[in-house]
């Protein structure tokens, strides 16, 4: 019928007990689905806005995994403009930065993830994913994200691409 196998059977659904939309009539993109994951462990007044979704969505169309030095020059870069772009955040959401609250890339840096105001927003959340207790974020196991981009932390070697606008 046209399909092609994989050495992996089962990597189609990632959680075996939870619904699969093999036909696709959800209509939720990955984009829509990584949005509505990192909402769930916003600062109260730090959920994703809709300008800032679609800048997202229009910057950050396809990911690439960064190498090892890639994402430590990302990371040194981020921690010098930190508090420059967390000013940004607030004058492009009209918003001040809640109180107590971390940055976070709502794409990860090893995914590709841009130091830009819109792929910030500020959480409670414990490292390493910035989840709250029993609420998984974006980078949690059962996570959007962990369950395509990051499958595992050596799942996608560097290089992999992702496209995000599907």
């Amino acid at each position: 019928i046209g399909l092609d196998g994989g050495s992996n059977l089962y990597e189609y659904a990632p959680n075996t007990i939870g619904w699969v939309d093999f036909l696709g009539l959800t209509c939720s993109s990955i984009h829509d689905q990584v949005i509505r994951d990192a909402n769930k462990v916003a600062s109260p007044g730090g959920s994703i806005t809709s300008k800032q979704a679609q800048i997202l969505k229009g910057n950050l169309p396809v990911i690439q995994r960064r190498t090892v030095f890639q994402n430590q020059m990302a990371w040194k870069e981020f921690v010098g403009s930190q508090n420059y772009l967390m000013k940004q955040w607030e004058a492009n959401t009209g918003r001040t930065w809640p109180t107590g609250a971390t940055p976070h890339h709502i794409i990860p840096l090893e995914s590709g993830g841009a130091n830009k105001w819109w792929n910030l927003m500020p959480t409670n959340g414990k490292l390493p994913n910035h989840s709250l207790p029993g609420i998984p974020g974006p980078h949690a196991a059962g996570g959007i994200l962990r369950s395509t981009i990051q499958q595992s932390r050596k799942a996608l070697p560097p290089g992999t691409i992702t496209d995000m606008r599907l």
